[in-house]
């Protein structure tokens, strides 16, 4: 159990790790900072939170005062590799909010995370809450990726929600070196100086076959390569799809998609992806960073069909990655929402 001292009072906030039971008060804590819309709705049966700590799904840290859960997070593992997790599910008691609580939580699963020897971390931050943006900062992480219009307002509102995408590579979780585009360089090289470079199947002029998983042994590829080209889902409003080897022909499909549609459109990162850049760019998509694959490697994320707004990020990597595409174009946007008060969140 570690414990920390707090501008509550002359107690310690006291932080442990998950027992059985807690499924109730983890539940309880939930609903008495988000109400009944959370986007996570298995939190609410407490069920299904013992068993997913159970199973090592999550891990979690709790927080108490004086014996009363004021504060929870926890690291969800990926169901295709066990050593990343996001670091999610953060919640604090309104009375207890702006005490430094979700910041130790934070720390103690992020220690947790490198002695288990994860090679990565990634964390959802909330675009209109920058106290959940300065919370990930605190922590170390990177913000990579821009996710417009990610999920309906847990409040209600008529707009929905956008995400930055951070990550906390905890081992080497290399980038390819490729030619990037001129406005994305520097960007682009910022992000290499955090998670290393790598030339192998991507070195500059490197025309071969790329997919997501160039690291992977060759066997290991050919295998994934058999069973998964390319994948598409629906979640909430938005269309996912993931291609895993490029095809022009595919991307053209994919462009010809009715333009109503909100679609993350995922590439390998990659030469052969880039040479797609035009041919995407007069299809009305635009570039909104990059994402760590599930397997290995890492992913071009592409949106269109995202709702013209704009956005005020707290570091200056993430609002350049705004700017150099995705809050300048007009087409294949929604028109805006008319303006809401959104309520505060505080960590």
């Amino acid at each position: 159990m570690t414990l920390f001292s707090s501008a509550i009072s002359d107690h310690a906030v006291q932080i442990r790790s998950y027992q059985p039971g807690d499924g109730k008060l983890i539940s309880q804590l939930f609903r008495a900072v988000y109400g009944h819309s959370y986007v996570y709705p298995d939190i609410y049966l407490p069920r299904l939170i013992e068993a997913y700590l159970a199973s090592g799904k999550w891990y979690s840290a709790l927080a108490f005062y004086q014996g009363r859960l004021v504060g929870h997070a926890s690291l969800v593992k990926e169901t295709e590799r066990q050593d990343q997790a996001e670091f999610a599910l953060v919640a604090v008691s309104p009375e207890f909010q702006g005490k430094g609580i979700a910041r130790s939580l934070g720390h103690t699963l992020c220690h947790y995370a490198k002695q288990q020897q994860y090679r990565l971390l990634t964390v959802k931050q909330v675009c209109s809450h920058q106290k959940s943006q300065h919370l990930a900062q605190s922590l170390g992480f990177y913000s990579t990726a821009l996710m417009l219009d990610y999920v309906d307002s847990p409040f209600g509102l008529p707009e929905p929600e956008s995400i930055v995408q951070g990550i906390l590579p905890l081992q080497a979780f290399p980038l390819p070196k490729l030619n990037w585009p001129q406005p994305w360089q520097n960007w682009a090289i910022q992000i290499g100086q955090r998670v290393g470079e790598f030339t192998a199947g991507g070195q500059q002029g490197d025309d071969t076959p790329c997919s997501s998983n160039t690291l992977l042994s060759k066997q290991d590829s050919a295998r994934q390569a058999s069973t998964r080209q390319c994948s598409s889902k629906i979640n909430g409003r938005r269309l996912e799809i993931t291609a895993y080897e490029i095809d022009p022909e595919f991307v053209a499909e994919v462009i010809d998609y009715p333009a109503s549609q909100l679609i993350y459109l995922k590439l390998p990162a990659c030469e052969q992806a880039l040479k797609l850049y035009p041919q995407l760019k007069k299809g009305g998509f635009r570039f909104a960073g990059l994402c760590p694959d599930a397997h290995e490697g890492w992913f071009l994320l592409w949106l269109r069909g995202y709702q013209s707004t704009r956005y005020e990020f707290c570091d200056l990597n993430t609002q350049n990655l705004y700017q150099m595409e995705l809050g300048n174009t007009r087409e294949y946007t929604f028109q805006p929402w008319a303006n809401a008060t959104i309520p505060p969140v505080s960590y």
